[in-house]
């Protein structure tokens, strides 16, 4: 049975208003990048200067192909200039959802950008704060008096790897919220496997941390295992409220 013109029409304009979305979002990300690469040195020598302070004397920061500075100095501007564009884009993909959206819908999207955004830069802070004395202890790795050259392009591509890194993990404790607010996964499930988290947690931050000594796997372990009970406290607190509307309603 074919579809009703009518709404095969709000289908296109649907499509139509996601490519003017879309186009909107790639020009925020294109003048960010421009920016971004106006203050690329800038950046560069911001992103290097935890080297510069905490590496041994021993290490030096190198350029070992003809292109590499300009990459990384496109590399970083870019990145930059992303993150700048980031609340136009998440403003451009607000106004495509939000007339689909109930009320309380449009208040929960709100507070889950300004949730994801703020656990997003705890965990860039928490990788930048860790970062010197990761850049310490790696630095001091030399046999005798042999000299450490570390490339510049691998320093920065880790550098904005392990904070992305840092960032996604912190996310986790989002979606936890959200699967108990949306009673996919009920609280009890996550107190029974707690210390089955707690263990998956302890191996992501083995992994992700750059180094392996305790307190850079600590400085991972702690903040997410906390995130991870401030989750199941309000998740608990908004799976009990949603149990009292619903007979409510019923009713």
């Amino acid at each position: 049975m074919d579809e009703h013109p009518s709404t095969q029409l709000r289908f296109w304009d649907h499509i139509e208003e996601l490519r003017k979305r879309l186009i909107r979002a790639f020009i925020g990300i294109a003048l960010g990048s421009c920016v971004g690469l106006y203050f690329g040195t800038d950046l560069v020598n911001f992103i290097t200067m935890p080297f510069r302070e905490n590496a041994s004397s021993q290490a030096h920061m190198t350029v070992l192909s003809p292109m590499e500075g300009f990459n990384i100095y496109l590399e970083v501007g870019i990145w930059g200039g992303v993150i700048l564009a980031l609340p136009w884009v998440f403003y451009q993909l607000w106004r495509f959802v939000a007339p689909g959206l109930y009320k309380t819908e449009r208040r929960m999207v709100y507070v889950l950008i300004f949730a994801s955004t703020g656990l997003f830069l705890m965990g860039v802070g928490l990788t930048w704060w860790m970062l010197p004395y990761g850049i310490k202890w790696l630095s001091e790795f030399s046999n005798g008096n042999s000299e450490i050259f570390w490339s510049l392009e691998h320093y920065v591509n880790f550098v904005v790897l392990l904070a992305l890194a840092f960032g996604i993990c912190f996310q986790l404790p989002l979606v936890m919220a959200l699967l108990i607010r949306l009673g996919l996964v009920p609280p009890s499930i996550f107190r029974k496997y707690r210390r089955i988290a707690y263990v998956i947690i302890a191996v992501v931050a083995a992994v992700v941390t750059p180094t392996a000594d305790m307190f850079t796997m600590a400085a991972m372990m702690v903040p997410l295992m906390i995130l991870y009970e401030i989750s199941l406290l309000f998740g608990s607190i908004w799976h009990r409220r949603s149990q009292r509307v619903e007979p409510l309603d019923q009713a």
